[in-house]
């Protein structure tokens, strides 16, 4: 499976004005920099949760569908993943979190074009851990090429705007940028460490399989 981001978000877990005022500071002379710390907290966050915060549009690739196995049996083993000998074969969870919206599922033929999966054979749980499944009486497509073949266009985020987000995660990320204002030399990772940010963020941290 990879991951592939189609755009930036259009806007940031915190607004500029509370992030001022958590500051204390009263003019806009440093907007552009705080615009910038609030990014990379944002950025960081999201890779040390596992989740996508704001909604933003990604691909997501695969080789295979869950329960295939592309080996040959030899000697009583199978080659492949695992999925493929104690997997469900009917669902599988999305390696991003948490989606809201697929947009669309392509299968590609090896030629150079690209078969659109009807969305009335697969259904999606959305949330923070989105699992997508077939409809009853539904079967995997098969793509035309073995690797890549498969193409998910989908929507990852808590919602459009700062007021979607958990407040925990905003209050951590208010940290995160107090402290890397306060150090200029900090990183990311050490205003974790140094803050209690990790607290906040820490039930939120998806697990990966």
């Amino acid at each position: 499976m990879r991951i592939y981001n189609l755009g930036e978000p259009l806007n940031e877990p915190l607004l500029l004005a509370e992030v001022r005022d958590h500051l204390r500071i009263d003019n806009s002379d440093e907007d552009a920099y705080l615009g910038a710390l609030i990014t990379a907290a944002r950025i960081y966050a999201e890779s040390w949760t596992g989740l996508h915060l704001i909604d933003q549009s990604l691909k997501v690739t695969l080789d295979q569908w869950p329960g295939e196995t592309r080996g040959q049996w030899w000697s009583g083993l199978a080659t492949g993943p695992l999925s493929g000998l104690f997997g469900d074969r009917t669902s599988f969870r999305l390696a991003v979190a948490p989606v809201s919206l697929i947009s669309e599922i392509r299968t590609l033929d090896g030629l150079g074009g690209a078969i659109l999966w009807d969305s009335a054979q697969y259904r999606l749980v959305t949330g923070v851990d989105p699992v997508l499944t077939l409809a009853s009486g539904a079967s995997w497509p098969k793509p035309g090429q073995k690797t890549a073949g498969i193409e998910i266009a989908l929507t990852a985020g808590f919602g459009p705007n700062w007021n979607s987000v958990p407040a925990a995660i905003r209050q951590a990320m208010l940290m995160i940028v107090a402290r890397l204002y306060a150090a200029r030399g900090d990183s990311p990772a050490e205003a974790m460490r140094t803050t209690g940010a990790a607290a906040l963020l820490a039930p939120f941290r998806r697990v990966k399989l």
